[in-house]
């Protein structure tokens, strides 16, 4: 008898772990940077009362010669809990991707904490919330690599309760 509890907490616990799994795998969404034609914010996801929002911006810069497009994301609470977002940027360059095998460097990892109620955005004019920005491409480069696709991986929005 004993031995039959102990096979079926091993069976459930695998079925929530396989469960967890495809959960994770459900949550990604690889976006291709040539189907965002406007500068309007667009949903990329809502988990758990958090709408994670991305937009193209250009950066001009004249004095410093910049000219340059990014992707910049907003992380938007819908509740009045406190929480915690969490991802890892997967970037495609010209198709390839370049951080698929980078799973330990920790510039492709982002961490950031929500109030309730509170919204945070990246801005490549100021580069304020650089982890909410994702470079494309300089505009006056056309030989210059770009990026194609990008993905933000492993997202995940955990409450903290204090």
């Amino acid at each position: 008898m004993k031995k039959i509890k102990q096979i079926t907490i091993i069976i459930v616990t695998l079925a929530f772990a396989m469960l967890s799994a495809n959960n994770l795998l459900a949550n990604n969404k690889k976006i291709n940077v040539s189907t965002i034609t406007d500068n309007e914010y667009h949903l990329y996801k809502e988990i758990n009362g958090v709408q994670i929002l991305y937009k193209i911006a250009t950066r001009i810069d004249k004095h410093n010669g910049i000219n340059a497009d990014y992707i910049e994301i907003m992380l938007l609470n819908t509740t009045s809990n406190k929480v915690q977002i969490t991802w890892q940027n997967e970037l495609w360059f010209d198709g390839k991707c370049q951080t698929c095998d980078q799973y330990n460097k920790s510039e492709y990892k982002h961490k950031i904490i929500l109030n309730g109620s509170q919204s945070l955005e990246g801005d490549c004019q100021t580069k304020e919330n650089s982890d909410l920005l994702i470079f494309i491409k300089f505009n006056d480069k056309p030989d210059v690599r770009k990026l194609s696709d990008f993905e933000l991986k492993y997202l995940k929005v955990d409450p903290i309760i204090e």
